[in-house]
């Protein structure tokens, strides 16, 4: 049997084994849909890996044109921002952290589930169960995952200066795992939490001057003992009325461009026609066009900024027409003002329970075909500014968490 050098990948959850029986399967879905992810983020063709799920991870065997340097570096970043996402999307008992082992080494075929065997195999499984790296994650609280590097690897890419990677991203640790006793080299990337907002900028006081020296435009000062103390002069000009500052004129409302309004004539008629999931599907797509994201398929947070109050107020107009107030932007901000906004991914999923669109907070947001049977006229359902059509890609929901936040962040400063 063929033997040769691959590269070996294998990830671990925190603290599995402890968890009741559900939550572990939501979060083996979950890290499965993480590692996709960052896959698809990196350029990376899962689809090649050869892989076993562990329960509580995953061991993979990747094909022989592997870049290394990528894995090491770009994959492993996305993959820190992904498991960021989904912390930040779900509460704390749902926050999924990994250990992280890369190794490169010589295998072969073997009919077992993964496909191989050999020393890489073993040498990934001690590096991934040794105490050096449980301890690198258990030192940093706030951090996503910890990675530990072969030796070997790290030469042929951190100490080799590839691609971005440094030494000094890597701290050299000593493996003592059974028979196995080798250096390896642990980098634990920062934890990636939302930036503070900032702190609202007032104008100072005017410092208030002394008593002695606060006069009005007509007083006089006499020194005391003085001919003319006690008298008060009234030859003084009074000071000249201050011109009249003419009012800033009232700004014209935004001229919607044609093809929004094109689109916004067509929520119009869909919900004339009593066609919901049309109408929907449109309101989606004309804040995507008013944002100029329609080839991106979903909005950033920042983008919600630059979209006119007159947009959201002639959606909101249409919608709440056809369901007699109970749906459009206005009735999802009046029922959801108890929720601070700042952007925060996990603000989403408290928004989405008073809307009726997850049944709790820690559910897997569903498809748009699974979402429409949900359709509810007691809570303010629609618009749910989903975008079926990007449903085919691993991030889809990541996708519209970016888009909903984007527009909910901005109806807080719409006016009507």
């Amino acid at each position: 049997m063929p033997l040769v050098d691959r590269f070996v990948v294998s990830v671990d959850i925190k603290g599995f084994s402890g968890l009741p029986h559900g939550r572990q399967e939501r979060l083996q879905l979950a890290l499965a849909r993480v590692l996709d992810a960052a896959a698809e983020t990196a350029g990376v063709d899962r689809e090649r890996w050869d892989r076993r799920g562990d329960g509580d991870g995953e061991v993979a065997v990747l094909p022989g044109d592997t870049d290394l340097a990528l894995m090491v570096g770009p994959w492993t970043a996305a993959l820190n921002r992904r498991l960021a996402d989904h912390n930040d999307d779900h509460l704390p008992e749902m926050r999924l952290r990994l250990r992280v082992a890369m190794h490169v080494d010589a295998i072969r075929p073997d009919p077992g589930p993964l496909g191989h065997t050999g020393p890489a195999l073993i040498t990934l499984a001690r590096l991934l169960d040794s105490t050096p790296l449980r301890a690198a994650l258990d030192a940093a609280p706030e951090a996503n995952l910890a990675l530990m590097i072969s030796e070997p690897l790290y030469r042929k890419t951190a100490l080799a200066e590839v691609d971005g990677l440094r030494p000094w991203q890597f701290e050299r640790v000593r493996v003592d795992n059974k028979e196995f006793h080798e250096n390896a080299y642990v980098h634990v990337p920062p934890a990636m939490r939302p930036p503070k907002p900032p702190k609202s900028l007032k104008p100072p006081k005017p410092s208030r001057p002394p008593a002695s020296d606060r006069r009005g435009p007509l007083d006089w000062v006499v020194p005391k003992g003085s001919a003319d103390s006690g008298r008060v002069r009234l030859d003084m000009a009074p000071p000249p009325e201050p011109e009249p500052v003419p009012a800033p004129p009232v700004p014209e409302p935004p001229v919607l461009a044609p093809e929004v309004r094109h689109l916004l004539d067509g929520i119009r008629d869909a919900l004339e026609a009593r066609e919901i999931v049309r109408a929907d599907l449109l309101t989606t797509r004309v804040l995507l066009r008013a944002a100029e994201r329609e080839r991106q398929g979903c909005l950033r947070v920042a983008d919600g900024t630059g979209l006119p109050d007159a947009l959201f107020t002639e959606i909101d107009d249409h919608w709440a027409e056809a369901s007699g107030g109970r749906w459009g932007f206005a009735a999802q901000r009046l029922g959801s003002t108890d929720v601070a906004l700042s952007g925060r991914r996990g603000e989403l999923r408290r928004l989405s329970v008073l809307f009726g669109w997850l049944k709790d907070v820690d559910e897997i947001v569903p498809e748009y075909a699974e979402l429409m049977l949900r359709e509810n006229r007691d809570r303010p359902f629609f618009p749910t500014l989903r975008n079926p059509e990007a449903e085919t890609r691993t991030n889809w929901d990541d996708e519209w968490t970016s888009t909903a936040l984007s527009v909910h962040v901005r109806l807080r400063n719409w006016e009507r």
